[in-house]
């Protein structure tokens, strides 16, 4: 039986995962460093994003970022769309528009 290398391994190094601020995407986060991905967690609320952000970081397995904003603004979602290149090996798309 062939063994699997890691989430980060198979997928790249980052993860951006929007309506990370609570429910799926805030849990899809926490498996996210726990796998050792760099997560970018994209919410309207920034309270919430900060919140998740300390939590992640107390874990130790990645970097966290925080992008709050609107995805029903265009400006915002090219801000978000410009983080995509190589690094990014999942995107977690949970937030309800």
């Amino acid at each position: 039986m062939t063994k699997r290398a890691p989430w980060a391994e198979r997928y790249g190094g980052r993860a951006v995962i929007t309506g990370a601020g609570s429910g799926i995407g805030a849990s899809f986060a926490s498996r996210c460093v726990e796998a050792s991905f760099d997560v970018v967690l994209v919410d309207r609320d920034t309270v919430a994003l900060e919140r998740l952000a300390t939590t992640l970081r107390a874990i130790g397995k990645g970097s966290v970022t925080i992008f709050a904003g609107d995805l029903t603004d265009p400006a915002f979602v090219a801000r978000v769309a410009g983080l995509a290149d190589a690094s990014v090996g999942l995107l977690v798309h949970s937030a309800g528009i």
